[in-house]
């Protein structure tokens, strides 16, 4: 065989196998139905899996079956935190217009839909290379939620290696658990875990294990030219959530 038919041969052969891999991620995403979701809460981490909610573009009509743009976390003021690149669809920096409305999927126990508005976003994200990178959503008629923010005292004392586990929508799929342990920090902005979130994570919730009290949100995964370094999650910490949601006057989303 010719040196340009075994390139052509190969090159077959590469696109084959992309194609294999994408159809099947595609069969997967068309199975999710919404009858899927219609779980009795799981015996573990149940308050966490109920508060893990999918955030969607208003007036989507594959509710349950599309990627839609990322995580939320459900919090006991029934205000949802995420990530600002999560909801920034345009991705220039602002959120204007339709980007400001929502659609918010909860999954536990009982599938549901509810309209949603941004209230408040901060200026920078991950991509300015610093920024706090938080959005806070008003949901209409939200579900129960046992989810805090955790106090600063309490994060400033999670020792490096402490248990983490985190819930979002790993590749767009209804959501999924992680777990990690914190590791050091690696920003004033961004704090650290060894956790493998993957996208679709942004904006899940970040928690001690087996805690109710929020530590962070998934912000970025780390990627070293065109390869992703295992494990390496960053999230914004507590403390910086705080600090934002005050310099807003938000005080009613976590206290």
């Amino acid at each position: 065989m010719s040196n340009g038919k075994k390139i052509a041969y190969l090159l077959a052969c590469i696109v084959t196998a992309i194609f294999i891999g994408c159809t099947s991620y595609l069969q997967v995403e068309d199975n999710i139905t919404e009858e899927d979701t219609q779980h009795t809460q799981p015996s573990l981490y149940a308050d966490q899996f109920a508060s893990s909610c999918g955030v969607m573009p208003r007036g989507y009509k594959n509710h349950f079956k599309a990627r839609g743009l990322g995580t939320g976390v459900l919090l006991s003021s029934g205000y949802i935190l995420t990530n600002k690149h999560v909801i920034d669809r345009n991705k220039d920096g602002e959120i204007s217009g339709y980007e400001m409305l929502l659609d918010i999927e909860i999954y536990y126990p009982v599938a549901s839909v509810h309209s949603a508005v941004v209230v408040a976003w901060s200026e920078r994200d991950w991509r300015d290379g610093e920024g706090e990178d938080i959005a806070v959503i008003h949901i209409n008629n939200p579900p129960q939620s046992s989810i805090r923010l955790m106090s600063d005292e309490q994060y400033n004392r999670l020792p490096i290696g402490q248990d983490l586990m985190s819930i979002g929508r790993t590749a767009a799929s209804i959501p999924h658990l992680i777990m990690g342990v914190r590791s050091m920090d690696v920003s004033n902005e961004y704090h650290r875990a060894s956790m493998p979130a993957f996208f679709g994570n942004s904006g899940g919730g970040i928690y001690k294990k087996g805690d109710n009290l929020l530590v962070g949100l998934t912000t970025r995964i780390r990627r070293e030219g065109m390869h992703f370094v295992p494990h390496w999650s960053e999230y914004v910490p507590a403390t910086r959530i705080r600090e934002f949601l005050y310099s807003r006057n938000l005080h009613r989303v976590i206290d």
